[in-house]
């Protein structure tokens, strides 16, 4: 990573490396001297002073998955432990840390008994892992892809909410369980039923249109249907979803999304409708609390009606205030992008048609909240008009995913709930994966007393025209590769100014932010690489080779 004396490397194993750039001070830590097979999935944040990792090894015919624990102050490994989980009709759902210790969420079929099971197995803040699995739900369905299962924890990861959607047979309607868990006393503590189906559905239309013609589409998991949910510490759940409006002899669908309440000490939810545009689809959002327990939640949206002879097509960022007790919105804002900012993300009115983009952070700032998401443009390309299991294109040929991440988006809401400024940060990230496609966060951003921090990796020659108050967007060349890029970051300041500087460069140990392609392990696209570690510090995994050791990084 970064180049330093040879006495230095003598002493790389006793004491931490520390080198400064710009406002970003860099220590690395002690080569971790992990197996070359050994993937970095994940990093979770753990109980104060500590982190965990979940790494997955393939080596010949096995696969082993650990959990490792780590000193945030010295970045050395406290212990690495297997948690053995069956090979056969099993899928890893999630890993989370809560009530102490960290959970293991692994989903099995029984194709004989028509039986989907969600199970768990843990590992102590100690080390010790539970000697049998735990079996937390069984769903009868005489499918596989029929049932459906996602895990969320509370603010303060005490509890967990587990989703269960499902239907037993082709014929019947999806039906949504909501299951509150206790982690510490690993005990459910209630199940709700919802006759909805709260699961991201995939849009095959888009997928019928690009076969084999190489163009560019949504995301091979984009939905009209269910956008994302949150448990807060009272054990209320909030969830939003896509409700598809009757067509009115219209060709194109429309849409209205909705955000339900469901208190805890209660079995029906409250329904409250956001009424956009209908000709806007949103494809995810972002929740937060505020200071009065309050509902914020923000995210963007795209126009999706097709007129003929017209290339305008609208793209903005929305945030709607909804009283968590009422259910009634106190505050709106949709920001529909202007010229000017689609000109810096290259683009236009016509060029947004073919770009989509992703929520990944809602951070709040007293009374301010920041939302920061990607903008990217995906290429699907496949050897044959077939079709695949879980959207992939292709009955024995084979699909390729090109994904290009062009700019961090920044939106500033203020306490009021308006857009104070929208500003981009540029990147240029190319990635192929073969068999499934994945959005993958480039970049990872960090609220501080010093300002907001975006970290990813850029092209040498980025850095140089950046610098340069004349460039234009289509200057800018796509990174393709790790090694030889620059790890960089932006500040942006409270009233949005934006500088970009170098952190380290790529030469050796690189910041990764994609470890495992395996499309059988992909992380969740939320899944971090990164943790906040003291004020002002963040502590990232960067490889080389397949050997891996920690960097933090504290922001002066």
């Amino acid at each position: 990573m970064l180049k330093t004396k040879k006495y230095f490397l003598i002493l790389a194993s006793i004491l931490l490396v520390t080198n400064s750039f710009a406002q970003v001070k860099v220590n690395e830590g002690p080569p971790l001297n992990n197996d070359e097979d050994n993937k970095m999935n994940r990093m979770i944040e753990g109980e104060n002073g500590f982190f965990y990792a979940y790494r997955i090894r393939t080596k010949g015919k096995g696969t082993s998955y650990l959990i490792e624990k780590f000193d945030e102050s010295k970045m050395k490994q406290i212990f690495s432990k297997e948690v053995e989980i069956p090979t056969e009709r099993t899928k890893v759902v999630d890993v989370k840390f809560a009530g102490g210790k960290v959970f293991v969420f692994y989903r099995s079929y029984d194709k004989d008994k028509d039986l989907a099971t969600l199970n768990y197995k843990t590992v102590s803040a100690t080390g010790e892992v539970s000697s049998k699995a735990t079996s937390l739900v069984s769903t009868k369905s005489d499918h596989y892809e029929f049932v459906d299962y996602a895990v969320t924890e509370n603010q303060s990861m005490s509890k967990l909410a587990i989703k269960n959607v499902y239907k037993a047979s082709k014929d019947e309607a999806y039906k949504s369980d909501f299951l509150l868990f206790d982690a510490a006393a690993e005990k459910i503590v209630w199940t709700k039923t919802i006759n909805k189906m709260l699961k991201k559905d995939f849009d095959w239309s888009r997928l019928m249109s690009s076969l084999g013609l190489g163009v560019f589409m949504g995301k091979n998991d984009e939905t009209t249907g269910f956008l994302g949910y949150l448990l807060n510490d009272n054990d209320d759940i909030y969830y939003a979803y896509n409700d598809k409006l009757k067509k009115e002899d219209r060709k194109e669908s429309r849409y209205n999304a909705a955000v339900e309440i469901l208190k805890s000490e209660s079995n029906t939810p409250q329904t409250v409708k956001l009424n956009m545009n209908p000709e806007f689809l949103i494809y995810d959002i972002q929740f937060a609390i505020n200071k009065d327990n309050n509902i914020v939640i923000a995210g963007f949206f795209k126009d999706v009606i097709e007129r003929t002879g017209r290339d305008l097509v609208d793209v903005g960022v929305f945030n709607y205030l909804i009283n968590s007790k009422s259910g009634t919105i106190e505050g709106k804002a949709i920001k529909t992008f202007d010229s000017k900012l689609l000109t810096a993300l290259e683009s236009s009115q016509k060029k947004a048609r073919s770009l989509y983009y992703k929520v990944d952070y809602i951070i709040p700032e007293g009374d301010n909240f920041y939302l920061i998401g990607e903008q990217y443009r995906l290429t699907v390309t496949s050897s044959n008009s077939g079709m695949g299991i879980g959207g992939n294109i292709g009955m024995g040929g084979s699909s390729t995913y090109e994904y290009e991440y062009q700019d961090v988006i920044v939106s500033k809401i203020n306490a009021k709930g308006e857009f104070e400024w929208i500003v981009n940060s540029p990147l240029r990230n190319g990635i192929t994966l073969r068999g499934m496609g994945h959005v993958f966060k480039q970049y990872f951003a960090e609220l501080t007393t010093k300002g907001l921090y975006l970290f990813y990796n850029e092209h040498p020659k980025n850095v140089e025209r950046l610098a340069q108050s004349d460039y234009e967007p289509k200057d800018l060349k796509t990174q393709y590769f790790i090694h030889g890029s620059n790890m960089v970051f932006s500040k942006i300041t409270p009233d949005g100014k934006v500088k970009h500087e170098v952190a380290y460069k790529n030469e050796t140990y690189c910041f990764a932010p994609i470890q495992e392609r395996d499309p059988n392990f992909y992380p969740p696209e939320d899944a971090e690489i990164f943790i906040s570690a003291e004020s002002d510090n963040v502590i990232v995994y960067t490889e080389d080779k397949g050997k891996g050791r920690f960097a933090k990084m504290k922001m002066d």
